[in-house]
């Protein structure tokens, strides 16, 4: 295998795997906040106005990770 094929070679496969870890971390991300959501909401006896910045933390993270996945998970509205 020539040098500069081998070069390209490597140079996908790195790439490859950011892709592969900023989806993780979105996976956690999404994870940490939809869990964050669930706990205000369940300390706010319903009152879902007091959890308004926790909720919009959690449909940042669940678009950042759609948007990386390449597909939604909710339907739009």
């Amino acid at each position: 295998m020539k040098a500069r094929e081998m070069v390209f070679l490597l140079t996908v496969l790195a790439l490859s795997g950011c892709g592969a870890w900023a989806k993780h971390n979105a996976a956690n991300d999404l994870q940490e906040s939809a869990a964050v959501y669930k706990e205000c909401l369940a300390q706010a006896a319903g009152d879902a106005a007091k959890c308004a910045t926790q909720k919009e933390a959690y449909e940042t993270d669940l678009e950042t990770y759609e948007a990386l996945r390449g597909k939604r998970l909710r339907p739009s509205n």
